[in-house]
């Protein structure tokens, strides 16, 4: 004797209803951990996962993105106006990009 399509389904939806009624299934509402804050991007940069469209979400990260690229360029330019050049001899590498960061913060 085989169960009816409709028996399968029936049991289906109640399983799914016991697991997600279940304090076990549910989500966690702890707060993450807190590990090394200067690996961490900013807050300002993360785009808000709950109660947007993915369409909202791609913005904010392109958003976030653009904002990253600004900042890497403007440090860049920085230290290009104190005497570093990427392009240069790599041997000088270290030294080269250190003593423009000396420079930049005024050292």
């Amino acid at each position: 004797m085989t169960p009816s399509n409709r028996h399968v389904r029936a049991l289906v939806i109640l399983t799914a209803a016991i697991c997600l009624s279940s304090p076990a299934f549910s989500q966690s509402s702890a707060t993450p951990p807190t590990g090394n804050t200067a690996q961490a991007a900013p807050t300002g940069t993360q785009p808000a996962a709950s109660a947007t469209t993915p369409a909202q979400q791609k913005a904010a990260r392109k958003t976030a993105r653009k904002a990253s690229r600004a900042q890497r360029n403007a440090e860049l330019q920085k230290l290009e106006k104190n005497g570093y050049n990427p392009s240069a001899n790599e041997n000088d590498y270290p030294e080269n990009i250190q003593n423009a960061e000396k420079k930049a913060n005024g050292q």
